[in-house]
C-alpha cells in the first residue's frame, strides 16, 4: 500500500495542490483526472519519487516496487545502457552500487565484510547474478544490438531510448501495462508491438481513439484490452480485476489445467502454449480463448458466449474481438496438425475441430 500524508506543491508562490492525503490499497486502480496545468504529472513525478513535495511524504514499503516508464529522454543520458535497465528493479540497482562501493574501499573492514555479505545474499535472491544476461535479452528482444549493453544513453537515438526505457519498465516484471496510445517517439502502437517482441504481460490499450479500425490495430497488434476515453474509472478497474484473476494463479490449485492434442498442448496452470514441443509466447487471453474451445471439442460457440466465457460478464467491449484472437491463434497454429483445426462456423461463431478422442 502507498500512503501519500499531507502533501502540498508549491511553485513561485503559487500552490498546485495542499494537504493531500491518500491511501493507494493493493487490487485498485487509481486515476488522476484534471484539467491542463492542474498538477497531474507533478502529483505524479513526486509518487514516484522524482520530485520532493513541498510539505508531507509519500510511503512506499521496502518491499513493494514501482516500475515507471519515462518521458524524459534525457535523464539517463550519463548511465550506461545497462544501468539504466537496471534502474527498473531501483532496489536490486542499489544493492548492487552499494555493495561495490564497499569493495572498492582500501580500508575494508569487518563491519564492511559483513554488510557486504548480506548485501550479496539479497542480491542473489533477488536474482541479481542474472541481471545482466535478463538486460541483454530484454534490449535484443526490442530489436536493439547487445553492442550497446555498456553504451552511454547519450550516444544513442532517441527511438533507441524510448525502447531502452521500455525495457527498464519491463525489467521491472509489471504485472499489467495500461498503454496510452498518444506517446512521443513511439506511439503506444509501435510500444505494443515491441512489447509483444519480448513479453506476453496482459497489456490495456487507453487512447481518446474509438474507431473500430483503431481498436482491431491495437488488438491484432497484441494488446488484451481497448479502453476509450472519457472513461470511468470503475470500467478500468473492473477490467484489471477481470484479466488480474484470469493471469494469476490461486496458491491452493493443485490441479493442473491442461489440454493435448497431437502436437499441441495448452497448460493453464503454467499459462504455456506448446506447438510441436516448443514453448509459444501467447498473450492471456489468447491462451485462454483457446484453452475453452480445446477443452469443449467440436462444439460451437457464438461470439457472445465466448465472451461471456472467458473474457467475463464485466468485458464491455465489442463481440468482434473474438474474430482478432482467433486470426492471431491461427497465425499460431497454422499447419501444426491435420488432426484439429480452428474453425469458423459461418454465420454462428467457432470451435475446436478434433478427429481425437479425448
Amino acid at each position: 500500500m502507498i500512503t501519500v500524508n499531507n502533501v502540498s506543491m508549491n511553485f513561485s508562490g503559487q500552490t498546485l495542490f495542499k494537504n493531500v492525503d491518500l491511501k493507494f490499497v493493493p487490487g485498485n486502480c487509481y486515476g488522476i483526472i484534471g484539467a491542463n496545468g492542474a498538477g497531474k504529472s507533478t502529483f505524479l513525478r513526486i509518487l514516484s519519487g522524482d520530485l520532493e513535495p513541498t510539505t508531507g511524504e509519500v510511503i512506499i514499503p521496502k518491499e513493494e516496487r514501482m516500475s515507471i516508464l519515462k518521458q524524459d529522454h534525457f535523464q539517463y543520458d550519463a548511465f550506461t545502457v545497462l544501468d539504466t535497465v537496471m534502474m527498473g528493479n531501483q532496489r536490486l540497482y542499489d544493492i548492487m552500487k552499494e555493495k561495490d562501493a564497499l569493495y572498492e574501499k582500501e580500508d575494508f573492514t569487518d563491519e564492511d565484510g559483513v554488510k557486504a555479505s548480506e548485501l550479496e545474499a539479497e542480491f542473489a535472491e533477488m536474482g541479481g547474478w542474472e541481471a545482466e544476461s535478463d538486460v541483454s535479452r530484454l534490449i535484443q528482444g526490442l530489436g536493439l544490438s547487445n553492442d550497446i549493453l555498456y553504451s552511454e544513453m547519450s550516444s544513442l537515438t532517441a527511438k533507441e531510448k524510448v525502447k531502452v526505457l521500455l525495457a527498464q519498465a519491463l525489467f521491472g516484471k509489471p504485472d499489467i501495462i495500461l498503454l496510452d496510445v498518444m506517446l512521443p517517439t513511439l506511439d503506444g502502437w509501435q510500444v505494443c508491438r515491441e512489447v509483444r517482441k519480448k513479453s506476453s504481460v496482459p497489456i490495456i490499450m487507453i487512447t481518446a481513439k474509438g474507431d473500430t479500425f483503431d481498436k482491431v490495430l491495437g488488438l491484432e497488434l497484441g494488446a488484451d484490452d481497448y479502453i476509450v476515453k472519457p472513461f470511468d474509472t470503475k470500467e478500468v478497474i473492473a477490467r484489471i480485476k477481470a484479466i488480474a484473476r484470469r493471469v494469476g494463479n490461486s496458491p491452493e490449485e493443485s490441479e493442473v489445467k491442461e489440454v493435448r492434442y497431437d502436437k499441441l498442448s495448452v497448460n493453464m496452470t503454467r499459462y504455456e502454449l506448446r506447438v510441436d514441443g516448443k514453448v509459444v509466447d501467447t498473450p492471456p487471453k489468447e491462451l485462454e480463448l483457446l484453452f475453452y474451445l480445446a477443452s469443449n471439442p467440436n462444439r460451437v460457440y457464438t461470439r457472445d458466449q465466448l465472451l461471456d466465457e472467458v473474457w467475463g460478464f464485466e468485458y464491455y467491449g465489442d463481440s468482434r474481438t473474438i474474430d482478432v484472437h482467433i486470426k492471431r491463434l491461427r497465425e499460431k497454429l497454422e499447419g501444426v496438425s491435420d488432426k484439429w483445426s480452428l474453425k469458423t462456423v459461418w454465420g454462428v461463431g467457432y470451435k475446436f475441430e478434433s478427429e481425437e478422442d479425448e
